[in-house]
């Protein structure tokens, strides 16, 4: 038995396929027993990983590939005499999941401020200037963390005078970025805007100024994190004025004096960017600053990288493979003689005349702003107000109250580490993730969050109402509910983060301590939680809990469509969130029902008869469904109308026939129940009735009513 040939690594995006081949030689073949494993687990064929034995080995195809199944393949094939076997790597990044055909614009979020510096670190920079910082940042805080880094640059050995010079200068300026001022020289305080470090110098600093110092594998952890989590794609490019952004003095690497190339063009730094196609360039990749960096900056002019064409050239597609000469002239004469004198001359012409129109521009403003002054007394901040308002009935988007600005941050796509898939959500996959530290997520915010992503398939309606919901989401915020925490709204990944936890649901909370272990048997992830029945006073403060969340939602006009155990998140110390991610796992598909009508799936068990007939849902029959919640904290997470078919169920709730009183369960919790299940939804206890009763009964005892 031998091996033909080894498996080879894949890099593929979320959603791609692969394929592993492994080809051996072997007499009689038939003979050939062949497993496979990733990262030392045996894989089994299922709908996902596809296993063929072929007549040249085995084929082993992954299809849907998403981040979690990033690892070592290995194939081992033996028989009576000997064994062999191959391995290869497989990398999965996130792809595509924003827009691709359907972009939208993500409305302006919570704006920070500006307030006087008044630390050490950075005060021969920034010395009486005001910096702007985000709503949930505190200046004592990136006080500590740019403190940390430049102590960390003090103390490195052999730092090149280029890096010690502007090194400080970029540290100060990215986590401090000064806030803009108006024409007359004053800080804008009512519109706070930070003036960023210009994404060319963040380039040019960390891929060739100070590149031996922080890429060295022997440095200190901390910098390099920094410097991972110092996004420069974010950033702002820089512009002829530097008007919006904040340069620290390194040689520009573009030229607009260069308006011809000489050679093979490769010291052209010109800013024409247009293939001879016609065709307009494509941003230059990040991964190619690393050998040229005068990539710097996030531009698309025309460069020769390495001399790798005859002359200038650039990218025209999307996947960056397809290069075009550019329609940079060469310049005439060996040394570029005439190019030289062009050179020479349109400076010459055009810096006065171009001062010349400013100065008429600026003559002309200042008289228009006269005559406007007096028309308007209006406030700029009450015209942009307004103008929100207009773009939000445009497209149809305002919900229930005016949130127009989310109060999250905003979070770059690689400081989310995803873990692994939850499930599929209404608007795209669910994902299990971590966030990497980083300035713009508060530090006392959990890591572990889940993460809904909105995938590049969505029409414009489910757009709009992806950003509404996101917008919606914003403004809860609630100790009993999982909150929305952050967004992300990069073309390489639009999502919203929510609070998730490492443990368990309610649900499985609730069967890990169920008196009766012959009911369901622990998941092996969790069984470390299992532990003694769980007290009655236990059971009031968890229903406590989930009551102050929901009438929290509702008093917010949010209404839950899918309360029961398993959306709800067991933290530390027994602290219940309320989840409303929408997504279904496939341990809980039993649960729910395909509606005909529609096609969505609907928690039958836990809904009013009232949306059982029309579909509907309200903040009457989510009180409803808190009463089921009830009951089966009382069962210990047995399932509502067990041993009944959905369609068996369908009729017994419209026939009445109620869920019937746990064993155990106090008298006064089962008639809450009762008071839930109404028939009337106008007669139903709202969920602040809820929670005073259940806070009342908090401390005290209570009687049992045997079921009949």
């Amino acid at each position: 038995l031998n091996l033909m040939e080894d498996m080879v690594n894949q890099t593929l995006q979320s959603g791609g396929k692969a394929i592993f081949r492994c080809k051996v030689e072997g007499t009689p073949t038939d003979a050939v027993i062949f497993t496979w494993y990733k990262d030392g687990t045996e894989l089994v064929d299922d709908p996902r990983f596809n296993i063929r034995t072929k007549s040249w080995g085995s084929l082993l195809k992954i299809s849907d590939v998403y981040t979690a199944d990033s690892g070592q393949y290995r194939c081992e094939a033996s028989n009576t005499y000997r064994r062999v076997a191959t391995s290869a790597y497989l990398t999965v990044s996130f792809g595509n999941l924003g827009l691709r055909r359907h972009s939208f614009q993500i409305n302006e979020y919570v704006k920070g401020r500006c307030e006087q510096y008044t630390g050490f670190a950075c005060s021969r920079f920034l010395q009486g200037q005001y910096v702007y910082l985000e709503f949930f940042q505190k200046q004592e805080n990136v006080e500590q963390v740019v403190s940390t880094a430049l102590q960390f640059l003090a103390n490195l050995k052999d730092v090149s005078p280029s890096c010690s010079t502007y090194a400080p200068a970029a540290f100060c300026y990215y986590f401090f970025s000064p806030c803009k001022k108006n024409d007359l020289g004053d800080v804008i305080m009512a519109d706070p805007q930070p003036l960023r470090l210009c994404q060319e110098d963040c380039d040019l600093l960390k891929h060739k100024t100070c590149k031996n110092e922080f890429f060295n594998q022997n440095a200190d952890k901390f910098s390099p994190r920094v410097f991972e989590t110092s996004d420069c794609s974010s950033l702002p490019r820089t512009t002829p004025t530097n008007d919006h952004c904040t340069t620290i003095g390194l040689p520009s690497v573009v030229n607009r004096q260069h308006m011809c190339y000489n050679g093979t063009g490769a010291k052209y730094r010109g800013t024409l960017s247009v293939a001879s196609t016609g065709e307009t360039c494509k941003n230059w990749p990040a991964d190619m600053l690393f050998e040229y960096s005068y990539l710097a900056g996030g531009h698309n002019f025309c460069r020769n990288p390495g001399a790798s064409l005859p002359s200038p050239w650039c990218y025209v597609d999307t996947a960056l493979t397809k290069k075009e000469v550019c329609q940079v002239p060469k310049c005439r004469g060996a040394d570029g003689g005439n190019g030289d004198l062009v050179m020479i001359l349109i400076p010459a012409v055009s810096i006065p005349l171009l001062l010349g129109c400013v100065i008429i521009v600026f003559c002309v403003a200042c008289r228009r702003k006269k005559k406007t002054n007096k028309n308007n007394k209006g406030t700029p901040m009450e015209t942009r107000t307004l103008s929100a308002k207009k773009n939000c009935h445009e497209v149809n988007m305002c919900f229930l109250t005016d949130t127009s600005q989310a109060k999250v941050p905003e979070l770059s796509s690689n400081m989310v580490h995803v873990i692994g898939e939850l499930g599929d959500g209404k608007f795209g996959k669910v994902f299990k993730a971590q966030i990497l530290s980083n300035l713009h997520y508060c530090p006392n915010e959990p890591k572990q969050v889940s993460v809904k992503t909105l995938n590049d398939r969505s029409t414009p309606p489910q757009v709009q109402e992806f950003q509404r919901e996101m917008e919606t989401f914003s403004e809860l915020q609630h100790a009993n509910v999982a909150c929305l925490k952050a967004v992300v709204t990069q073309p390489s990944l639009r999502c919203m983060v929510f609070e998730y936890t490492n443990g368990v649901d309610l649900h499985e909370y609730l069967v890990l301590h169920s008196p009766q272990a012959d009911f369901a048997k622990p998941p092996s992830s969790a069984s470390s939680h299992a532990s003694s029945s769980i007290e009655h006073a236990d059971f009031i403060r968890m229903a406590i809990q989930v009551a102050s969340g929901m009438d929290y939602l509702t008093r917010n006009n949010f209404i839950h469509r899918d309360l029961s155990a398993r959306n709800v998140l067991v933290c530390g110390n027994l602290d219940l969130k309320i989840c409303n991610l929408g997504v279904i796992r496939d341990s809980y598909l039993s649960c729910y029902y395909r509606n005909p009508q529609g096609g969505q799936m609907l928690p039958i068990r836990w809904m009013a008869p009232e949306s059982l007939k029309t579909w509907q849902f309200s903040d009457k029959s989510a009180v409803w469904s808190f009463g089921v919640l009830l009951w089966e904290m009382f069962s210990y997470g047995l399932q509502p109308y067990c041993g009944y078919s959905n369609h068996e169920v369908l009729d017994m709730i419209s026939r009445r026939q109620l869920l019937t009183c746990p064993d155990q369960c106090p008298a006064k919790v089962y008639s809450l129940m009762h008071e839930c299940w109404c028939g009337q939804p106008a007669q139903r206890p709202t969920f602040a009735d809820l929670h005073s009763k259940l806070a009342g009964w908090e401390g005290t005892s209570t009687t049992r009513m045997t079921s009949q």
